[in-house]
């Protein structure tokens, strides 16, 4: 799972923002009184129904920054009852013979090893043709 990351929207009059991780719209902060007080409220929300049953959680605190840290928690606590856990995807994982510079053994159009087609050695063209059923071949 990706990180979470607040994205603002624009045509609200407050402030609003919506929380996710990668697709997935986690949750949502939202600011219910913006005042000229210090004291301002917000409000975050996490709701994920996904599967049986549905992780909800939510509080109204006094600042921005605490529905952050506080949604982020709720975040880190649904990720570990669902069994998940976020990955380290920077670097894209590559196959170990790409990695270790082996390549495939090039053989001759038509060619394939001798242990395919029941050891036959050679795949047999179309204008071979196919050996028919039971005649050995």
């Amino acid at each position: 799972m990706a990180k979470l990351v607040f994205t603002r929207l624009q045509d609200h009059p407050r402030e609003t923002y919506f929380a996710t991780s990668g697709s997935l719209i986690v949750g949502r902060i939202d600011c219910i009184s913006a005042g000229p007080d210090v004291d301002q409220q917000w409000m975050w929300g996490l709701q994920l129904d996904i599967g049986a049953m549905p992780f909800r959680r939510g509080a109204t605190v006094g600042s921005r920054n605490e529905a952050s840290a506080a949604l982020e928690g709720a975040w880190s606590d649904w990720k570990i009852w669902a069994g998940l856990q976020d990955r380290d995807v920077t670097e894209p994982e590559v196959a170990p013979a790409v990695e270790s510079g082996q390549s495939l053994p090039k053989m001759p159009l038509g060619a394939a090893p001798s242990n395919a087609a029941g050891g036959l050695g050679v795949v047999p063209t179309p204008e071979q043709g196919l050996p028919t059923l039971g005649s050995g071949e």
